[in-house]
């Protein structure tokens, strides 16, 4: 006996009457409340749980999905067999399912478990489709209608065909229901007989039937990913011949499979943890915080003006106890008022999370002032290195030897700022390429400056390869360039110079790579480390002026960690460091004791001789130093150098200071005379005579003195005369 009411599930109940008799049937019909669907947990943050639903309601209606809804008789080989029957659904028929689940599954068996068993399976995929569950029946009344709840619901593609049926293993008798017809063939009648899947048609046509199968589908409950299910091969198979039953039911049983939904009015919802209430929401998301390491299963009901529905789930989700790191200060700033001044911070680095967490840290020197748009990459070639093997193949300098690929025809720039050159101000290296094709012009830059713009006073090679094959080429790093990381560029051109770093060649390739040098002006140690749950670890930051020039310059200090919920790196802390320029300025002109200007005059200062300049083509200098006293050198190879007196200088100061400096002493080579003058010859500096008869004789020149006396006297600058 079947009971059913809208908005009630339906209930079914055996009964037996006798002779004139009344017996009472009691059905307890439970109202229908639609549960929510979709349930799905991520974690988030580490230990976070972010959980979310569907609202009852906006899935597709829960139904039965069959053929037939009557069992009218069974089949069977009367012998030995074993088979599955089963019922197919294609893709155009599940058009309205997306998102569903099969959570029930009746059938009709006609043979007792003594004799044979069940079990309930689901296929998915082509035809014939693929296993994806399989449940045992452990328990069945014969001939007549057998719900069997699924352990757990099986979600469906419904973009896929969808089998539902049961397998039996009988040692006699008709075990598979089915109905009195008409069939839908290949699809009510579907069967797996003697290793492959036929209909029950094809099989028998004499048997013209559908198997009393049904399924009932609801919106997803949970989420879970089913694998196909690989079954035992069946080892025998049985010839015996297809029959119906001679036991025909006298009646047929119908199934009214309905399921309707309740017209009750929702509430909320009940969050559950491992079966305990956490809390009523009214939102379809919860978030579950702070959980420590460990397996949790989650379960959400609809919760109605009459009562709880059915749950969604359950969902699991396993939380692993990661570290969290934390930098306290968030930022690093630091003021130097001399460039040899060098001072520490210090980092502090907590773990706030359940778990040990291993970090690392590297600097990343971002340059003085305020980083530039970025390197010039777009359109430095037009047809680049494919087309004629143009460019370097390989390139050596220092610790790094890299090929250099050319594949297609956008292979002309690489980006290898990953690796690192080691090199040393004042030191020369030994740069070695390999190139395919003749008369390709090399260009070498280091952005010193961090500013990004490739300058020519950056430009270290302009190198011609005349020919194919390896060369090698001397490059000198300056002795005052700056310590720390800087970009290092190659580019090439083919029948011209390449030292234009952004114009656009026809034939080449350019890459890029990072040069280190000198100590940076910021480090951080210890580099690395591993902090357990709520522990924490100082780091010690270390700024130097040495070898920087004025002004502001940034880094980024970068903490990584193994932690795989989190962006890596987890912390950036930006650090500055200036350094002020206090210094005062001298200037001046240095001349000769003829009062012409001399140009490349070296000009020091004697308490910090690096501090130096030279004069320019007007014989001026302009030095700029650190408050304090100081004596300037003026200095030129063959002229007398000259000393200032002591020099107070203070911030801000403009102290001028100019240099006359005398011709060092010439060594005279030779001097003859005869009747028609004075030959002279010297190695020095410009001579003139007492008397005014020449003057101003170039270096290293024989000079005449026509008519001269050998008593005149000429004066050679210096003691040295004739």
């Amino acid at each position: 006996l079947t009971a059913n009411k809208d908005g009630y599930n339906t209930a079914t109940a055996n009964g037996s009457i006798t002779h004139n008799a009344i017996t009472y049937v009691n059905f307890e019909l439970n109202m229908f409340l639609e549960p929510p669907f979709g349930l799905y947990a991520e974690i988030e943050n580490i230990n976070d749980v972010h959980l979310t639903w569907v609202e009852p309601g906006t899935g597709f209606e829960p139904t039965w999905l069959y053929y037939t809804t009557i069992i009218d008789n069974a089949i069977g080989t009367n012998s030995a067999a074993e088979f599955d029957v089963a019922m197919r659904f294609t893709p155009n028929m599940l058009t309205g399912f997306a998102g569903g689940s099969v959570t029930k599954v009746k059938f009709a068996p006609h043979e007792p478990l003594s004799v044979c068993s069940y079990t309930i399976k689901i296929w998915q995929g082509e035809n014939p489709p693929n296993l994806i569950y399989s449940q045992a029946v452990s328990e069945i009344t014969v001939d007549t209608w057998n719900e069997v709840m699924l352990d757990t619901p099986v979600p469906f593609d419904n973009t896929m065909e969808l089998w539902i049926g049961y397998g039996v293993n009988t040692t006699t008798g008709w075990p598979a229901g089915c109905d009195a017809g008409p069939m839908v063939d290949g699809f009510g009648n579907m069967m797996f007989f003697n290793g492959q899947w036929q209909t029950l048609y094809q099989l028998a046509p004499t048997l013209p039937y559908n198997w009393s199968i049904q399924a009932f589908v609801e919106a997803a409950k949970g989420t879970m990913t089913l694998a196909p299910v690989v079954e035992a091969p069946v080892t025998s198979n049985f010839g015996g011949t297809l029959t119906l039953s001679h036991n025909s039911l006298p009646e047929p049983v119908i199934s009214d499979p309905t399921a309707t939904r309740s017209t009750s009015v929702l509430l909320g919802y009940n969050v559950y943890r491992d079966n305990t209430l956490l809390a009523l929401v009214t939102d379809t998301e919860y978030y579950d915080l702070g959980l420590a390491a460990g397996t949790y299963s989650y379960k959400v009901t609809a919760v109605y003006d009459q009562g709880e529905s059915e749950p969604a789930g359950p969902v699991s989700v396993t939380i692993i106890g990661y570290g969290v790191l934390t930098v306290t200060p968030d930022s690093l700033d630091e003021t130097h008022s001399d460039p040899s001044q060098v001072t520490t911070k210090t980092l502090t680095v907590s773990n706030t999370g359940s778990g040990p967490i291993e970090f690392d840290v590297a600097v990343d020197i971002l340059g003085k002032g305020n980083r530039a748009s970025g390197l010039c990459i777009d359109n430095l070639y037009s047809t680049g290195c494919y087309s004629y093997d143009d460019g370097l193949l390989s390139w050596q300098l220092a610790n790094v030897y890299q090929d250099i690929p050319c594949v297609d025809e956008s292979d002309w720039y690489h980006d290898y700022t990953n690796i690192v050159h080691e090199l040393e101000p004042g030191e020369t290296y030994q740069v070695t390429v390999e190139t395919a094709y003749t008369n390709t012009y090399l260009a070498i830059w280091i952005d010193f400056n961090d500013d990004l713009l490739l300058t020519p006073d950056e430009l270290l090679a302009d190198f011609l390869c005349a020919t194919g094959g390896f060369h090698t080429l001397d490059i000198t790093i300056p002795a005052d360039a700056p310590g720390g990381n800087h970009v290092l560029r190659f580019r090439t051109n083919w029948n011209n110079v390449a030292t234009d770093p952004c114009a656009t060649y026809n034939y080449g390739n350019a890459a890029d790579f990072m040069a280190t040098m000198g100590p940076p002006w910021i480090s951080v140690e210890p580099s690395a480390g591993v902090l357990y749950a709520e522990e924490s670890m100082d780091l010690v930051v270390t700024f130097t002026s040495a070898n920087i020039d004025y002004g502001v310059h940034n880094a980024d200090i970068l903490f990584t960690s193994n932690n795989p919920f989190v962006t890596q790196p987890e912390v950036t802390v930006p650090a500055q460091l200036t350094l002020l320029d206090l210094r005062g300025t001298f200037y001046g002109q240095v001349l000769d004791v003829l009062g012409n200007p001399l140009a490349g005059v070296t000009i020091t200062a004697d308490e910090y001789r690096t501090l130096s300049t030279m004069t320019d083509e007007q014989g001026e200098y302009v030095l700029k130093v650190a408050p304090g006293e100081y004596t300037l050198t003026a200095s030129k190879v063959g002229y007398i150098s000259e000393t200032s007196m002591p020099l107070t200088i203070a911030t801000g100061d403009l102290i001028l200071q100019d240099f006359e400096l005398e011709y060092a002493a010439p060594v005279m080579i030779s001097a003859e005379a005869d009747f028609f003058g004075v030959g002279l010859e010297w190695e020095g500096n410009p001579a003139i005579d007492m008397k005014g008869r020449f003057a101003d004789i170039s270096l290293s020149n024989m000079a005449e003195k026509p008519n001269a006396s050998i008593q005149e006297e000429i004066l050679l600058h210096g003691p040295t005369s004739v």
